[in-house]
């Protein structure tokens, strides 16, 4: 049974919402509370150059529109292949962040 939650598709995570970029910043926020897992670990991104991501820490409880992770870029203006070279390292992980929904326990 699939379950219709109103979420967006977006880079990098699939079953996150994210608030509208603010400057060089992108914040991803869970749509559910959930169980948050990481498919591949930050540091691979951040040894990009001139891009960042931060993120609570794998396995972690989430509530419903808690920040999960930031990406940004660094400088004010970023070469256009770093750019390319963040973005072709999220869509070969993709998604590199997701929240398994936790079920409501079922009562006797």
């Amino acid at each position: 049974m699939m379950r219709s939650w109103n979420w967006l598709p977006l880079w990098p995570a699939r079953v996150s919402r994210f608030q509208a970029p603010f400057g060089r910043q992108l914040e991803l926020r869970a749509a559910y509370p959930g169980l948050l897992s990481e498919r591949v670990r930050a540091e691979e991104f951040n040894m990009l150059p001139d891009v960042m991501c931060a993120s609570i820490h794998t396995h972690t409880a989430v509530s419903k529109h808690q920040s999960l992770a930031a990406t940004r870029a660094i400088p004010l203006v970023i070469l256009r292949s770093d750019l390319d070279r963040a973005v072709s390292l999220a869509k070969e992980h993709f998604p590199i962040f997701s929240v398994a929904l936790f079920l409501p326990l079922k009562s006797a």
